[in-house]
């Protein structure tokens, strides 16, 4: 007999941050950036790039990352290759098409077999996960190729190596992503046309420091971009929230935080509720008791 509200993945992680920082009930909604490995999405795709227009009640999704195959389903989330073979697929098309530096990652694995069972809809969901792109990066710079020991190990062999290489050089010229209006309204980012300057990197041998950096600085920019093109749609300056379990990269968070610098009226970030599904449980509760009117303290 108790009244049962259903919660979106990445609206409770929206909330975590936003009652965290003691939002009140009635605030107006916040652009909320949400990057994750993996969630349910409202639509019942499954999401992990996701920009949110939310309250404490509703939430409404902006944008997106143009979603790739999880090839093996979840064994993706555990063999990096697997989403950088992917994400090729979707750049370059057939696999003899793929650049030699980039092909060589993923010699003597089934990447045909796999790409044939995506494409007849075998064992290979859609996807937009943020974990996953940077899974496929950390595999492409040579950080992180066969498995992950533990999780997220690809995607911290990336940041530790793009900080290291930040730290001696200075931050470099990030890779171009671009992002466009889909057929649906939503802004998406695709990140296809990364790939050729990757290749080109290592062609010239790029150290993997120098792609990681390379890789975090233009794929901060490009959702800054695209917050930014949410932001002049609203009649206001919006506060801007960043959380999902990507944003535990505190490189990346520090990157879009500055670039949200001149637009957002604030950028709320975690600091005692986890980014990742740690700080779910509080999202889901305070959007519950917003729904039930009942006050949050």
């Amino acid at each position: 007999g108790r009244p049962l509200f259903e919660v979106g993945h990445h609206h409770a992680h929206a909330a975590a941050c936003m009652a965290e920082h003691g939002l009140a009930l009635d605030h107006p909604p916040v652009l909320a950036l949400v990057q994750d490995g993996i969630g349910w999405g409202e639509d019942g795709g499954l999401w992990g790039a996701e920009l949110l227009l939310c309250d404490y009640r509703t939430a409404r999704r902006l944008a997106t990352m143009k979603p790739a195959h999880l090839l093996g389903g979840d064994l993706a989330a555990r063999q990096p290759w697997r989403n950088l073979a992917a994400r090729l697929n979707d750049a370059f098309g057939a696999p003899e098409d793929w650049p030699g530096a980039l092909r060589t990652r993923v010699t003597d694995r089934p990447v045909d077999v796999l790409l044939r069972a995506a494409h007849g809809g075998v064992n290979a969901p859609l996807c937009s996960s943020a974990g996953r792109l940077f899974d496929a990066v950390s595999a492409a710079a040579g950080l992180c190729v066969d498995r992950q020991d533990y999780e997220g190990e690809a995607a911290m062999r990336l940041q530790a190596a793009a900080e290291a290489w930040i730290a001696r050089h200075g931050p470099p010229a990030g890779y171009r992503i671009d992002h466009s209006v889909a057929g649906d309204g939503l802004l998406t980012v695709d990140p296809a046309g990364m790939w050729p300057q990757i290749a080109d990197d290592l062609d010239r041998g790029s150290e993997p420091g120098e792609i990681a950096a390379r890789f975090h600085l233009g794929y901060a920019r490009a959702w800054g971009e695209v917050l930014r093109a949410a932001a002049r749609d609203l009649d206001r300056v919006p506060t801007v929230v960043l959380s999902g379990g990507v944003f535990q990269n505190r490189l990346l968070a520090a990157m879009v935080a500055s670039d949200l610098a001149s637009t957002a009226a604030a950028v709320l970030q975690h600091r005692n509720i986890p980014a990742n599904d740690g700080g779910l449980a509080l999202g889901q509760i305070v959007i519950a008791l917003a729904r039930h009117d009942v006050s949050i303290r």
